[in-house]
């Protein structure tokens, strides 16, 4: 009696499971945002992971970027925080890739970062630098002239960076009399 007791309680169990799910409290997934993007070198970038749980019975989803296990599988070009915050290092590219657990075993989405050299920055050399005007003259030492440097690194051409000498600076070439 005890044993069909237990058979017909342990039938009503697996039916209602089968029915209703064993649980709705389970990672399923993950989904990383966004799936590309593009930096230049020393910039960052944040990425966001929201899981879906449910075990696929009424699913809902939730952000959790802090969560998860971040990896890059290229650290020569970028590096990822346990906050999912990339930073660029090098030029190339590389997938950033949140993992978790999941209900049924491990889970991970991916993203593609791509990195770009950048001037005058880490990751490049200065190829060239032009001064505008090519010569000057001035009539007395006090008088005044001003020069424009465009510099091209390995990279690319300079743009918004200027290094600057403190004042006063007293630069002048020469030429002996002709005649």
């Amino acid at each position: 009696m005890f044993a069909r007791r237990y058979v017909q309680g342990l039938l009503l169990l697996c039916l209602t499971a089968a029915v209703f799910g064993c649980s709705t409290s389970g990672l399923d997934s993950v989904q990383i945002t966004p799936t590309t993007q593009s930096l230049t070198v020393g910039q960052t970038a944040q990425f966001t992971v929201v899981g879906t749980y449910g075990n696929a019975k009424h699913p809902t989803t939730q952000t959790i970027t802090s969560g998860v296990t971040w990896t890059s599988s290229a650290p020569a070009v970028a590096t990822v925080s346990a906050s999912g915050v990339a930073t660029a290092v090098g030029p190339g590219t590389t997938t950033i890739i949140a993992g978790g657990m999941a209900f049924n075993g491990p889970t991970n989405s991916s993203a593609t970062l791509t990195v770009t050299g950048s001037g005058g920055t880490a990751g490049s050399s200065i190829a060239s630098i032009s001064v505008i005007p090519g010569s000057q003259s001035v009539a007395s030492p006090s008088q005044t002239t001003q020069f424009i440097a465009i510099g091209t690194t390995s990279s690319g051409r300079l743009t918004g960076r200027t290094a600057r000498r403190p004042s006063p600076v007293v630069m002048a070439t020469v030429a002996p009399p002709r005649g």
